[in-house]
């Protein structure tokens, strides 16, 4: 079983955003700002399916969902000759669940570090037409195909030693 978290900030300032004047020879002047926030909890259940006997490949199967949590905040501001025309500001949140499952495989490069190639299917669990489906994903079920190929170092942590139970007399 494996447990994820996330978090990404990114934001952008502008100041200025843009520079120049009107047909008339005003003088403009603006800034913007977006800031975009996202926690992200994801739990997967691997198992093995096969790994032949002195074997370093194994092939699994996976499954697990993702709660994604979404939040927004954009804000601008013109001027024209000095006087600010007022601060325009669009702020949301939205949070997302989605389901995961596919197969993947592993192969051994040594005792902690080993190739891992996973392929599968992700689904929004938000209910959406088949055509809104269609035209975001291609496909009227709503799943979008995952492709992984990387590296996983595994830390061989030692096991804590259980304490021996004597057998009643």
């Amino acid at each position: 079983m494996q447990l994820n978290y996330a978090y990404t900030h990114d934001g952008l300032r502008e100041d200025p955003a843009y520079t120049g004047t009107t047909l008339t020879g005003q003088m403009l002047y603006g800034w913007r700002s977006f800031d975009v926030w996202a926690h992200t909890l994801s739990s997967f259940v691997r198992y093995r399916l096969y790994q032949p006997p002195a074997s370093r490949l194994r092939i699994e199967a996976f499954g697990g969902g993702a709660w994604i949590s979404h939040r927004f905040d954009n804000a601008g501001e013109g001027f024209v000759d000095g006087q600010s025309k007022g601060v325009e500001r669009n702020a949301g949140a939205t949070m997302q669940g989605y389901v995961t499952a596919g197969l993947g495989g592993c192969f051994f490069l040594n005792r902690h570090l080993e190739g891992v190639f996973d392929y599968g299917y992700i689904r929004n669990l938000r209910e959406a037409p088949a055509h809104v489906h269609l035209n975001v994903v291609g496909n009227k079920w709503g799943l979008t195909r995952t492709v992984s190929l990387g590296l996983r170092y595994r830390f061989n942590l030692p096991r804590r030693a259980t304490a021996a139970i004597a057998p009643a007399p």
